[in-house]
């Protein structure tokens, strides 16, 4: 927007979600213009409060900030007077209110005490009124108060910024995907059902059967191998053994036709033969720090690799100003942890990615509803979840998803057979969002 379009003075109301609001003030508000917070009575340590937040974060971009606080977010007389209170330093200069959080009750009184102080006290003054379209992206003007509506969707937030303003910090993250190769290998594999039963079978057979710790528990149901019965009472993988042991195992890749290629690739990537290679050799060569990392990896976190090259590969056709994967974002305290599989951030719209190799569908629906609850709390109504998995039906369980759960229509599920065109699939799933 240009500057001789923007506020000197800009109220914004104070909901749950600070994000709306730092792109509401960068967009409207002149550089070190003022901007006033209107909030509601907040609990906890006043440094980690919303407000608290939002205010350091807008005083970083220059801009002049003051907190209004309302006891009662219902009380009209409470919201008015703390709008009032906020309009004594806009008796010059262009004001606006954009009135995206608060409470319903908060927008009401705010608007109509914006609009009754621009006729009263300036001569019937224009002010800018708008509201942020968490569908469209777009601030949207009323009637006479600025014309056509912005399209605000690249308007860019830094994870570093959206983390912040959530009282969060980066724990870790990786923006580099290991054994890319393999990975696009294994999407291949996977994308058949009996190609993938050999790999499983593989798994459980020769990697599990000496690199996991097995424990019986008569309440577990497990399926001990591919294609084999249904066990209860069975011994069953539980976690890793320790560092040495996984470090001492010699193993051998499957020797099956169907995944000749596959072995070949990682065989490349891992710089060990088609025969007898050390698994904790392996592991070193393939970038990992410990070889129960690059077990895990073999038995699913692939996927995250997979999705993670996927997305970056259209990083620059659509503008992404973020990819990264395994996010571990604690809040100020250490506790409370967030985690993405992968994540990607175009503007300040969040995209988060669940992965899993599970085709369950009682599985798949609760890594999607985990992800999408994580995704809301960091990049509120404006952020988009995709669930990566091996069901047969992603269009089916998403619709489930759509119909009994979240029917805001904000997920999308992609199975077994989507795996080789990932690239592709995000690409259309990212532009149809904006």
């Amino acid at each position: 927007m240009p500057e001789t379009d923007q506020c000197d003075h800009l109220i914004l109301l104070v909901g749950s979600n600070p994000l709306p609001n730092a792109v509401a003030a960068r967009v409207l508000t002149k550089p070190r213009g003022r901007v006033s917070l209107i909030h509601s009575r907040s609990l906890g340590d006043e440094d980690n409060r919303v407000e608290s937040r939002l205010k350091a974060w807008l005083e970083k971009q220059a801009f002049r900030v003051d907190l209004h606080q309302i006891n009662d977010e219902s009380d009209p007389s409470q919201i008015t007077d703390a709008v009032n209170a906020a309009l004594k330093s806009s008796d010059s200069g262009n004001a606006g209110l954009n009135y995206t959080g608060g409470t319903k009750a908060m927008a009401v009184h705010a608007h109509q005490t914006v609009r009754d102080w621009a006729k009263q006290r300036c001569g019937n003054r224009t002010v800018r009124l708008s509201y942020l379209n968490a569908r469209k992206l777009k601030l949207v003007f009323d009637p006479g108060c600025g014309g056509e509506s912005i399209f605000v969707g690249l308007e860019r937030i830094s994870l570093e910024d959206m983390a912040t303003l959530h009282g969060r910090r980066i724990d870790s993250h990786q923006q580099e995907a290991r054994l890319p190769e393999s990975a696009q290998g294994l999407a291949a594999v996977f994308a058949l059902p009996a190609v993938r039963a050999l790999w499983e079978t593989w798994l459980f057979e020769t990697l599990y059967a000496v690199a996991r710790k097995w424990v019986k528990d008569k309440d577990q149901v497990f399926r001990c191998a591919p294609g084999a019965d249904v066990l209860r009472g069975a011994l069953f993988p539980d976690d890793w053994t320790n560092k040495t042991t996984l470090s001492s195992l010699d193993l051998s890749w499957p020797v099956d036709a169907e995944l000749f290629e596959f072995v070949f690739t990682i065989g490349k990537e891992t710089q060990t033969s088609e025969g007898i290679f050390n698994l904790g050799q392996a592991a070193c060569n393939g970038g990992f720090k410990e070889p129960k990392k690059f077990c895990k990896w073999l038995a699913g976190e692939w996927l995250e690799s997979l999705v993670f090259l996927a997305l970056d590969a259209c990083r620059n056709e659509l503008g992404l100003n973020y990819v990264g994967m395994d996010l571990n974002l604690p809040d100020q305290l250490g506790a409370a942890q967030f985690q993405f599989d992968v994540a990607a951030i175009r503007g300040y719209q969040l995209f988060a990615c669940s992965c899993t190799v599970a085709s369950e569908r009682a599985i798949c629906k609760q890594k999607l509803i985990e992800a999408y609850l994580r995704a809301h709390q960091l990049g509120g109504d404006e952020a988009r979840v995709a669930l990566i998995c091996c069901h047969d039906d992603p269009k089916g369980l998403e619709k489930e998803i759509k119909r009994d759960i979240l029917p805001e229509g904000r997920v999308r599920v992609f199975g077994f057979r989507d795996l080789p065109h990932l690239p592709e699939l995000f690409r259309e799933w990212v532009e149809q969002q904006s």
